[in-house]
């Protein structure tokens, strides 16, 4: 993942920063209510990821993104390709989170929904470490 600058005159992008989303497919970012943490979610891995930012919104020097897995009753699976068929019924036999959501009210809540267990599993969002307690 990039964090990319615009200049206000030329509106050329520069690159600020870049850290990895610990996973192979990034699908969907959320920024936690208190603006320290990035939530990026793994489609194929079912991972989220929790990269902390400082003021200016800008990844932390040397610092790594806490990983979690999403657990379920297919968390464990391991993922192949799928050849020429990628998004068929292997989708509903293996874990696959596709988004990370905040609850609108105090937002020390996180909702992932699971297409491979046909669910939306709820998390409480750690504010110290920017993880998930199961």
């Amino acid at each position: 993942m990039f964090a990319l600058g615009v200049c206000p005159v030329t509106g050329k992008l520069r690159e600020l920063g870049r850290i990895s989303t610990g996973g192979r497919s990034a699908c969907y970012i959320s920024l936690s209510y208190d603006l320290r943490y990035l939530l990026i979610v793994n489609y194929w891995d079912s991972t989220m990821v929790s990269v902390p930012i400082d003021e200016n919104g800008l990844f932390f020097e040397g610092v790594e993104p806490v990983v979690s897995y999403i657990p379920g009753e297919n968390a464990e699976k391991n993922r192949e390709s799928h050849g020429n068929d990628p998004h068929s019924e292997h989708r509903f036999a293996e874990s696959h989170a596709h988004a990370v959501v905040f609850d609108p009210s105090y937002g020390c809540m996180v909702y992932i929904p699971d297409l491979g267990e046909g669910c939306v599993k709820q998390f409480l969002f750690n504010e110290i470490t920017g993880g998930i307690d199961y």
